[in-house]
């Protein structure tokens, strides 16, 4: 992949992030959060690869308050916790919110593959 491209990524994720705290999103790269970053929202990353994971990935994160309790009841098997029908139902619901902000915003975004862990996969128009 040549600088160009990753430069083309790199400048994307900077436009996704400031397109999500627009829209009043928390939003960073990981490599940009500083200790004073609150710790939920969204965290967006970039895949350089040259195959068809290549893209800017963003996933939500939850408040590390509720991260921790259902954490806590996984491992415990505590699978009657009402953290965790709560937690899948933010999660899906911001899913679909971060989809249709980025979309609203003129990006190329889709359902990023499961394996990612991340809710949106935006990718860089066809030259």
């Amino acid at each position: 992949m040549s600088a160009t491209a990753e430069e083309d990524l790199t400048r994307l994720a900077e436009d996704v992030v400031a397109a999500l705290t627009r829209a009043g999103l928390p939003a960073r790269h990981p490599e940009w959060v500083s200790e004073e970053s609150p710790g939920g929202g969204a965290k967006v990353w970039v895949v350089a690869t040259a195959d068809a994971g290549r893209g800017v990935y963003v996933t939500w994160s939850q408040h590390p308050e509720l991260e921790v309790v259902v954490r806590r009841a996984v491992e415990t098997l505590d699978l009657t916790a009402p953290e965790l029908p709560f937690a899948a139902a933010a999660l899906e619901a911001m899913r679909k919110a971060l989809l249709a902000i980025l979309g609203a915003a003129g990006f190329e975004v889709s359902d990023a593959p499961e394996i990612s862990g991340a809710q949106a996969l935006v990718r860089l128009p066809e030259s």
